[in-house]
């Protein structure tokens, strides 16, 4: 539990919510009761192992946490079925030699295949590591029958079609690069929205759309088709678009026809290899600071006001400073609870949201985490924004036993992977 000032102190003992430092008993990694955390081990079959014990659990919504190192499948991976966020450690892996979370598609057999499909009418998640040598053709490294959202993600010189979305199908691709593949790299039919991202040097094209629609956002669409075999940056305007750029005047941008001044991707720091912006390239400062997120695709946090094109941001820095845990509300009842509210003014929280309590929510599971608790439950209120935020959530603690004290802790962690322990 949180030490509050003196006065608040008093109320709480009155109240039978004692502030004391308490042994985690019980260690729930997901926001509510029986949605499972799989932590598989770098390897060859056990990101399939862990998706398959996912698609089988009872809960409706689970997360898989992959560990610095490389998940080399040699099958496609089994369809997702089921509700399931996929990520990495955020800020605190870094893509040096032989670390970082990364799917390597090498071994994929057949590689004539899909290495991962989201079954439709399924919501899933993918966010900090990489992907790359996967698929073939006209397959699909990831394939979108449903709902996929991309945090941080790197796409990076895959085979097949680095992202497909089917039509009636929705993808959200924020902060994240889809670059140096073989292929096409983005194919859709369905809803695509690309926030602050870079889609730059695939052989096949860049942005290929044959139904549905796309908006671009703060986004750089470049230098694709580099052999002029495959299709343009874009072979069909953007339907809507704010503040993007292209590099051959397909995309119906802001800035058409002009070079972001891509440096090759490498490693830059954060969980992925990053594209950066060379200097004077027009497309650094250039994006709309009302849609740039708080930090770029290497958990970086902005410096000063401007915001670039692209997923890479210039002169941006890594968070240090842990989030904030601060008891906000004292009720006496019945029954007695007590309020906390967790915020980071820097990285932002986020952007999973929804209440511990409503298991179709998605899990806040980037703010709070290890959480246990004696004589009592844990409510939250929804995090706000579809993004990182710096506005607080609410955690809620209400005692089962008014005559018993009421003992927990948890863990916060902001959006750039930095944790603090509350209790």
């Amino acid at each position: 539990m949180i030490h509050p000032t003196a006065a608040p102190r008093l109320a709480l003992w009155k109240a039978q919510l004692v502030v004391v430092v308490v042994a985690a008993t019980t260690l729930l990694l997901a926001a509510h009761a029986g949605a499972a955390v799989l932590t598989p081990a770098p390897g060859a079959g056990t990101l399939a192992a862990a998706i398959t014990t996912a698609n089988t659990n009872a809960d409706p919504s689970n997360t898989i946490i992959l560990a610095d190192g490389r998940y080399a499948p040699t099958a496609p991976l089994p369809a997702i079925t089921k509700r399931l966020r996929i990520t990495g450690d955020h800020a605190n892996q870094q893509p040096t030699a032989g670390g970082g979370p990364r799917i390597d598609g090498t071994n994929q057999n057949p590689p004539d295949s899909d290495l991962i499909t989201v079954n439709s009418g399924v919501n899933v998640t993918l966010e900090g590591f990489l992907i790359t040598t996967s698929s073939n053709n006209s397959f699909a490294v990831v394939r979108d029958n449903g709902t996929v959202t991309l945090w941080n993600v790197a796409l990076s010189g895959n085979n097949g079609i680095q992202l497909a979305v089917s039509a009636g199908a929705t993808a959200t691709v924020n902060d994240s690069s889809i670059n140096d593949g073989n292929s096409t790299g983005i194919a859709t039919a369905g809803t695509l929205t690309l926030n602050n991202s870079t889609v730059a040097n695939n052989f096949g094209g860049g942005i290929s759309k044959t139904g549905g629609t796309l908006a671009l956002n703060n986004t750089i669409v470049a230098n694709n088709n580099p052999a002029g075999l495959g299709t343009p940056d874009c072979d069909a305007t953007a339907t809507t678009q704010d503040h993007s750029m292209d590099s051959d005047g397909t995309c119906g941008v802001s800035f058409p026809s002009a070079s972001p001044n891509l440096v090759a991707t490498t490693t830059n720091g954060g969980p992925t290899p990053t594209l950066a912006l060379g200097s004077g390239s027009p497309a650094i400062g250039a994006g709309d600071p009302a849609k740039c997120f708080l930090t770029d695709q290497r958990f970086f946090v902005h410096g000063g006001s401007g915001c670039d094109l692209g997923a890479y941001q210039t002169g941006a820095t890594q968070d240090t400073t842990p989030p904030a845990c601060v008891v906000t509300g004292l009720i006496l009842g019945p029954p007695k609870q007590q309020q906390v509210t967790v915020s980071d003014s820097i990285a932002g929280l986020g952007p999973e949201g929804g209440a511990l309590t409503d298991p179709t929510a998605d899990n806040p599971a980037d703010a709070v985490t290890n959480l246990a608790i004696t004589n009592g439950s844990v409510a939250s209120a929804p995090f706000s924004g579809s993004g990182p935020s710096t506005a607080g959530v609410v955690l809620t603690a209400t005692k089962s036993d008014q005559a018993l004290l009421t003992q927990w802790s948890f863990t916060a962690t902001n959006w750039a992977g930095v944790s603090k322990l509350c209790r």
